[in-house]
């Protein structure tokens, strides 16, 4: 997990420009822990309320990502634009 999040915060600075790059870092960070803190929330309320619903969130959410996939277009040595 730590290796994910220093890759998405890497990125967020490579695609920032470099007078920007801290603060693209920062707002990285500020959306993670809002995600971790609000995730945390919502999940216990879905608990409570009705206790296999975060199961079948993260597997249609698993499900669609997968779908998703194949529809990405066949870039097999081709040169990217």
């Amino acid at each position: 997990m730590v290796l994910g999040v220093a890759t998405q915060q890497w990125l967020h600075a490579l695609n920032s420009p470099v007078t920007n790059s801290a603060t693209g870092v920062a707002v990285s960070m500020v959306a993670a822990r809002l995600g971790g803190i609000i995730g945390n929330v919502v999940i216990a309320a879905l608990l409570d309320t009705y206790c296999p619903a975060p199961t079948f969130i993260v597997a249609v959410l698993l499900a669609g990502g997968g779908l998703m996939c194949l529809f990405l277009p066949n870039t097999t040595r081709q040169a990217l634009q």
